[in-house]
């Protein structure tokens, strides 16, 4: 399955990827949704098709449905989603004190792209 993931889509299992390295499978990314919280279509549009090449379900979480804790991109979870949490976050060159602990968060996996 690997090798014919690697050969369709070479980015899902690019050794670069922190989910790769964590071993955060893309098997594991194919069962994950990411909920996204962007400022705009445009942002939420350009998060949504790169998450999805790395294998991860994508859903929109609406503005006025719920706030983040902190300012700037964030990746917030629920529990037991914390190692998807790191790993995606790590995919996207996000520092670990960006992934924040939220039972409130809109989605288990939530990724705010919001300033």
């Amino acid at each position: 399955m690997a090798t014919l993931v690697r050969a369709c889509w070479p980015g899902a299992l690019a050794p670069r990827l922190v989910s790769t390295r964590l071993g955060f499978s893309f098997a594991a990314r194919r069962r994950t949704t990411v909920g996204v919280s962007a400022p705009s279509s445009r942002a939420a549009a350009s998060a949504t098709a790169l998450l999805r090449t790395w294998g991860y379900q994508t859903t929109s979480v609406q503005a006025t449905d719920w706030t983040p804790q902190r300012p700037g991109r964030g990746v917030y979870y629920r529990a037991g989603m914390r190692r998807a949490a790191l790993s995606l976050a790590g995919d996207l060159g996000l520092r670990a004190a960006a992934v924040v602990a939220d039972e409130g968060a809109p989605t288990a996996l939530t990724l705010s792209l919001k300033r």
